[in-house]
């Protein structure tokens, strides 16, 4: 069913990059449920709200977005991603503390505070290099878990408000840090405004999100889910970043999530030499014209068709096909695509808090990761596909037993 009351869903009218007309219209991906969203059992299929999940592209500042705004507290107020269950992403926490407390000589009086802290993950590689450290964190069922291992956090949303009210508590944060965030919020500027308060005026804030040149280069559409408000070019970001009086000194390449940067900001200062420079090279690759948007939307329907036509031949052949993970750009894929049960029998996942459940509007079952051995499907399609060696070590024995894995992202293929 749809569900597009007031009380759960807006559409904005203008960009939220820089307020101006409406953007255009370029992938629309259906009407989906939200992509954490995932079902206690099958009692709760009929009530399952879907939105439109609709990507659109501002030609006057270049930022690319979903003018579709579901209520917050529906999507965060209970969130099942813990940051900590990834190896991959507590060893590029591990990395990422360290650099910073190198870069800017961070020591035990300076404080760090992340926002949308999740399991305190980042937290805990700041602390253990002796730093004092704060999480801000709106699922209070995942802050409840930061503050059960030791790591200070305060279940809010964040806001300018409370970055007053924790700015007036805890005195100035040497960094302020906020990973995989911004692109959530409704109003990034005023976002970023309270990262400034929390800092000003020596401080550093460090944001963290997916870079847009990989989502289109990368065909990444399943990473498009209504938690996504925005997806971010360097030259999206100068323009908010300047309008929240902060400057860009550095932009960093990261692996992570399929392709992110790194910012480095501080109040009052200009975009660095660095930064416009980047913003050259994408105005150069097309990342600011209408049509790279265009064709980007060809090339994911073309997607979807060669993942069924893959799946539906296994089937006819009799084959099992199962998948790992349950992600949220896994859930995007899997409605976007149609594929259901009959299609994909199961998935398992290492989250406690999602093994057991089904996923959102495809209703496949999620297990426990023992039961890929128990049931040794023909294949495994990986959902999480960043996480594809990580994951692929983990399940050397499937492999050696003869199971094959497969991705869907950029092109469905099966890995040898």
């Amino acid at each position: 069913m749809s569900d597009a009351s007031p009380s759960h869903h807006h559409r904005r009218s203008s960009c939220r990059g820089c307020a101006g007309r409406a953007p255009v219209a370029v992938l629309d991906l259906g009407l989906q449920p939200p992509a954490n969203a995932l079902l206690a059992g099958e009692a709760d299929f009929a009530g399952e709200r879907r939105f439109p999940l609709e990507l659109f592209f501002c030609p006057d500042c270049g930022l690319v977005q979903l003018l579709d705004v579901v209520d917050p507290e529906l999507l965060f107020g209970h969130y099942l991603y813990l940051t900590g269950m990834s190896d991959t992403m507590r060893a590029h926490f591990d990395a990422y503390a360290g650099q910073i407390c190198a870069d800017h000589g961070l020591g035990a009086d300076d404080l760090v505070v992340d926002i949308a802290s999740n399991d305190g993950s980042l937290l805990a590689a700041f602390k253990a290099r002796g730093t004092r450290v704060l999480g801000v964190e709106p699922a209070a069922n995942v802050a409840a878990i930061a503050n059960e291992r030791g790591i200070d956090t305060v279940a809010r949303f964040f806001d300018e408000t409370v970055a007053a009210e924790l700015r007036a508590e805890r005195g100035p944060a040497a960094v302020a840090t906020a990973n995989n965030v911004l692109a959530h919020v409704d109003d990034p500027r005023a976002f970023l405004a309270g990262m400034r308060r929390l800092v000003e005026p020596e401080g550093i804030v460090v944001v963290e999100a997916p870079e847009l040149r990989h989502l289109l280069d990368r065909l990444e559409y399943d990473t498009i889910y209504h938690e996504h408000l925005s997806y971010f070019s360097v030259a999206a970001l100068a323009r908010i970043f300047a309008g929240a009086g902060l400057g860009l000194e550095r932009v960093i390449d990261q692996p992570v999530h399929g392709g992110t940067i790194r910012l480095i900001a501080r109040p009052g200062r200009e975009h660095a030499p660095e930064v416009l420079a980047r913003i050259a090279a994408e105005r150069a690759a097309g990342l600011l014209d209408l049509d790279r948007y265009r064709r980007f939307a060809a090339d994911v329907a073309a997607n979807r068709e060669a993942l069924c036509a893959l799946l539906l031949e296994a089937r006819l052949e009799g084959k099992v096909v199962a998948a790992y993970g349950a992600p949220a750009k896994g859930n995007t894929l899997l409605n976007y695509c149609g594929i259901g049960p009959e299609l994909c029998a199961f998935t398992v996942d290492r989250n406690p808090l999602k093994a057991g459940r089904f996923l959102p509007g495809s209703h496949v079952p999620c297990l426990e990761v023992d039961q890929l051995l128990e049931r040794m499907p023909d294949y495994v399609m990986i959902l999480p596909w960043n996480l594809a060696e990580e994951i692929m070590d983990q399940q050397a024995e499937y492999r050696r037993r003869g199971g094959r894995f497969l991705v869907p992202i950029p092109q469905p293929r099966v890995l040898a």
